[in-house]
């Protein structure tokens, strides 16, 4: 009995059940206790949860499969359910898995390089990756590669050492949404605005007392893109030796009054910068800019567009913007988040009747000390 078939049996599901599901085909790139990730021919990752009531789905698709394995799976869609193995919601499970075929040579050897599965939490027996380097290329001649060096160097050690330092702390979060069937800046209109205490514990970022419009929000996940806002792991990304980004030095330049360093930044896609939509996520190829304190090399803003993005995910771009600050917690000054931007569209190929543009402006204010306490928060 193959996996489609023992996961109908043990779902209690037909066969016709099953091939009224949506069909997603690719390479097995990611097993956990709760869900399955497998990455599309174009890099676009689809994630579902495991049926609950296929008890010993894990062990069954452990046994029958292993990394880079090229499977199909039948999914259902469901009201979103957070997955904190994956740090997101799963608005898919999976209702049947066919195994088509074993990787060959070539495709371990590409599949090897992928940045999606080396992130940890996998059950699957995956290759050793190749540890990447990070190039510094001098964008005028006239700086010289030494300079470029040098300051990057700086950067890293200074911002990374930034980041593992954050205190838990509390912020207020304003997310203002715009939206346009339009590229023109006059066209946007402001649809709604969602507030929100975003709570900042030992790394893991959680949001309560949430509002949109004013008016208690109940339902699991945030309205459209207004969880991104200006957190996560983007001064890792920037800056850890592991991503292979390539710098540009541009030159002096200013940003709000302060003297600033201009990068270019450059990175490949599969590599460490990712973007999600619903059930996917792609890794794009980005091009952007970073602004360096000058001198300090403190980051003050990023920002970058991802290109290339293939047709089979739901978003068709995605620019985004994030400003950093000093922001007094208690007696100390730390640099923080203090605003952020995004502008992502809507893919036509999904059968959406116009291009409609979504544009959120974050904005971060009162920092505070963050004790731990009982709550319910949403991610």
């Amino acid at each position: 009995m193959n996996l489609l078939a023992k996961f109908a049996v043990l779902m209690g599901m037909s066969a016709s059940a099953i091939v009224a599901s949506e069909h997603f085909a690719g390479y097995l790139d990611r097993l956990t206790n709760n869900a399955i990730t497998i990455q599309q021919a174009d890099g676009v990752a689809i994630s579902a949860l495991l049926p609950r009531e296929a008890e010993g789905a894990v062990q069954a698709i452990a046994i029958q499969c292993a990394f880079g394995d090229q499977i199909v799976i039948s999914c259902r869609h469901i009201q979103p359910v957070y997955d904190h193995d994956a740090g997101r919601y799963q608005t898919l499970e999976m209702s049947g898995l066919q195994r088509v075929r074993g990787a060959t040579l070539q495709e371990m050897s590409t599949i090897a390089l992928s940045h999606g599965w080396s992130a940890g939490g996998n059950l699957l027996k995956t290759p050793d990756r190749p540890h990447a380097s990070t190039p510094v290329a001098a964008g005028n001649a006239n700086n010289g590669d030494d300079r470029a060096q040098s300051e990057i160097a700086l950067a890293r050690e200074i911002n990374l050492e930034v980041g593992s330092r954050l205190p838990n702390f509390i912020a207020d979060e304003t997310a203002r949404v715009y939206m346009s069937s339009s590229e023109r800046k006059d066209a946007w209109r402001f649809e709604y605005a969602v507030e929100a205490e975003v709570t900042f514990d030992h790394g893991h970022i959680s949001r309560r007392n949430i509002r949109k419009d004013g008016h208690p929000w109940t339902q699991p996940v945030l309205p459209g893109y207004t969880g991104y806002g200006g957190f996560g792991n983007l001064l890792v990304n920037l800056f850890d030796s592991h991503c292979p980004n390539t710098f540009h030095l541009m030159g002096p330049s200013e940003i709000k009054g302060k003297q600033t360093l201009q990068f270019r930044v450059d990175a490949e896609p599969d590599t460490c910068f990712g973007i999600e939509s619903d059930y996917q996520a792609y890794r794009p190829r980005i091009e952007g800019h970073i602004f360096l304190e000058n001198p300090g090399a403190r980051l003050v803003q990023f920002e970058y567009k991802a290109l290339n993005i293939p047709e089979s995910f739901l978003l068709s771009s995605w620019v985004r913007k994030i400003s950093w600050g000093d922001v007094r917690i208690g007696d100390k000054v730390f640099l923080l988040p203090v605003s952020a931007d995004l502008v992502a569209a809507n893919s036509l190929s999904h059968g959406s009747r116009h291009a409609e543009t979504e544009h959120i402006v974050w904005e971060y204010k009162n920092y505070r000390h963050f004790e731990a306490e009982s709550s319910i928060s949403f991610h």
